[in-house]
């Protein structure tokens, strides 16, 4: 295994700038699993951030830098040159800064004089200068008639508003004396909402300072007056606690203590609250672990399926073998027994014995039957007594003590051996049956007339 810092065949490959240092990629691939650093991207972190973007993995946009989008610095995004104009911080995009600039406005009416139309939105579109007639144009204006004239600005989201200041002409002070500003989230906050206080006013320039009011709209209102003038409407202030980036729509991580975070990057002053990590402390450190408990619960899973399946495999295997040999042993008793043998030997001795009690002498004696009659008896009895030799065979094959059994097969075999043996000793014992009867009956024939 490579040392810590290195990685790859012979351990040649250095890690990339992971960020949680230089010696912590994985010593096979070399990818960094918990980041970048600063200036970095890339899954082994050795890829330079491109001109425009910065952070950790180049996933932040520089901002309003004063020399252009591309001029920030690839690893924090600070704007070297300054900001343009409204823009404030080192990164000219976020932390107290004119939320106005550029955003929807509108007023009660506008002013068409000399060729130019005094709209809403030239108050914020950055120019505060109104000392010149000609750069006045940059002003909103509404018409001259009398009555409430209104001016309002959407910021598009809620945000703190810590100060406002509002610029009128140089020269022209009485179209914008008596004017109020309201906050508020709803629209026309002039008609719900108390004015805010001014600070201070010098010349063109209104100061509205110390407001902290989180809100989303800005409406300057003139009281029963004939116009209402705006060169410019700043409207300073920051993201809520809980949220940054340029449009506060991003969430905080878990900081230190449930500690907002850095308003312009996201970062955590006061560190990571416990079990979370990263520059905005927005990754588990649990998670690694979970994401390896997790794997291992289940392989675990597996493999006890895996090991029940194959108990149950076993155990079906050993049933059935067990049920085989009950069924063999059951075969072997009602082959072996199905009569005791001393039954056997009485029946098939008796077979003989009826056929050989006759008197053979007394027939001859009393008939005219010649000697070939007389053998033909003897050769009856010889035939009853090797019926019995042969039912003596059987039972002697029968016998569990003689007989080797080898399979079920080879008992099945047997069994129709006898059974087809069977059947012929049963053909001839009717067999000599029938000739008994006959030859009794050409005895009684005989007998009779003898008499």
């Amino acid at each position: 295994m490579c040392e810590n810092g290195t990685y790859g065949s012979g351990c040649h490959e250095i890690c990339g700038h992971c960020i949680q240092g230089n010696n912590s990629c994985s010593t096979i691939d070399g990818h960094c699993k918990d980041g970048c650093q600063e200036g970095w991207k890339g899954e082994k972190c050795n890829i330079g951030c491109e001109s425009g973007t910065y952070g950790p993995g180049c996933k932040d946009l520089c901002g309003n830098c004063l020399n252009g989008s591309n001029s920030c610095s690839t690893k924090d995004g600070k704007c070297i040159g300054g900001c343009l104009a409204g823009y404030k911080g080192d990164t000219c995009k976020l932390g107290i800064r004119n939320f106005a600039l550029n955003k929807f406005a509108h007023q009660s009416s506008t002013v068409f004089y000399n060729g130019f139309q005094w709209t809403a939105d030239k108050a914020v579109d950055g120019n505060d200068n109104g000392s010149n007639p000609a750069i006045s144009r940059t002003c909103s204006a509404t018409n001259l008639s009398l009555g409430n004239h209104t001016w309002e600005v959407d910021i598009g989201f809620q945000i703190m508003v810590k100060s406002i200041i509002v610029y009128g002409r140089t020269t022209e002070d009485d179209q914008l004396s008596g004017f109020q500003v309201f906050v508020g989230n709803n629209s026309n906050p002039w008609t719900s909402d108390p004015p805010v206080t001014k600070q201070q006013s010098s010349n063109h320039k209104h100061v509205f300072a110390s407001i902290n009011s989180a809100c989303r709209f800005v409406s300057v209102v003139r009281w029963n007056q004939a116009i209402l003038t705006l060169c410019e409407v700043v409207v300073e202030g920051e993201c809520l606690d809980g949220v940054f980036s340029e449009f506060c729509n991003l969430t905080c991580g878990k900081c230190n203590e449930g500690r907002p975070c850095d308003k312009d990057s996201g970062t955590c002053p006061s560190g990571c609250d416990r079990g979370w990590k990263g520059t905005r402390c927005d990754m588990r450190l649990q998670e690694t672990a979970l994401t390896t408990d997790a794997i291992g619960g289940i392989v675990g899973a597996v493999i006890v399926v895996v090991v029940i399946i194959i108990t149950l495999v076993i155990a079906v295997v050993k049933w059935k073998r067990r049920r085989a040999k009950t069924d063999q042993t059951i075969q072997m008793v009602a082959i072996d027994s199905p009569r005791k043998d001393n039954e056997k030997s009485e029946t098939y001795l008796n077979i003989g014995k009826r056929v050989s009690e006759v008197d053979y002498s007394n027939v001859y004696a009393n008939t005219n039957l010649d000697k070939s009659s007389t053998e033909f008896y003897q050769t009856l009895d010889d035939a009853a007594q090797n019926d019995a030799s042969v039912y003596s065979v059987i039972k002697d094959t029968e016998n569990p003590t003689k007989a080797k059994v080898c399979s079920s097969v080879d008992y099945a075999e047997q069994l129709l051996s006898i059974e087809k043996e069977m059947k012929s000793i049963e053909k001839k014992k009717n067999d000599l049956i029938l000739t008994k009867k006959k030859l009794l009956n050409k005895l009684a024939k005989s007998e009779s007339i003898a008499k």
